[in-house]
């Protein structure tokens, strides 16, 4: 049972992934992908951006502090892509992934994770167990 939860929960995680994952060449498509549409009252958006990036930290933190988006993965593997960082046009190995959590979302996962904290004491064996799994889910 717990294999087919397993399995079940990385599917939903890959579909995530895949349908929320944008190649970006600009960095007008950049900001536009990660600003919201109205600031007055931002729409929960965005996912991850596949970007050049030259490895400047001063770029990495002029990203975060304009649109709270950060570097999640710097993939390792062979699938370096040469190219220009879109920020500066200075030479890239590879593209890097970005992504923003919304602060809608972060206070969501905070109030799941102390809802959950209080209730798991109640749970046991098995039960507990599924609890945390679907819990890590949202």
């Amino acid at each position: 049972m717990l294999d087919s939860i397993q399995q079940n929960l990385f599917e939903r995680a890959k579909k995530f992934r895949d349908e929320h994952t944008r190649v970006i060449d600009s960095k007008q498509e950049f900001y536009d992908f990660f600003t919201p549409r109205d600031a007055d009252k931002p729409e929960i958006h965005g996912g991850f951006a596949l970007a050049h990036w030259n490895g400047s930290r001063e770029v990495e933190e002029q990203i975060k502090n304009d649109l709270k988006v950060t570097i999640r993965v710097i993939p390792l593997d062979d699938s370096s892509e040469p190219g220009k960082c879109i920020f500066t046009g200075e030479p890239s190995s590879r593209r890097v992934i970005w992504a923003q959590v919304p602060t809608e979302a972060r206070s969501a996962v905070r109030l799941t994770q102390l809802e959950s904290d209080s209730l798991l004491p109640r749970l046991d064996g098995i039960k507990a167990l599924q609890s945390r799994m679907v819990l890590v889910v949202h």
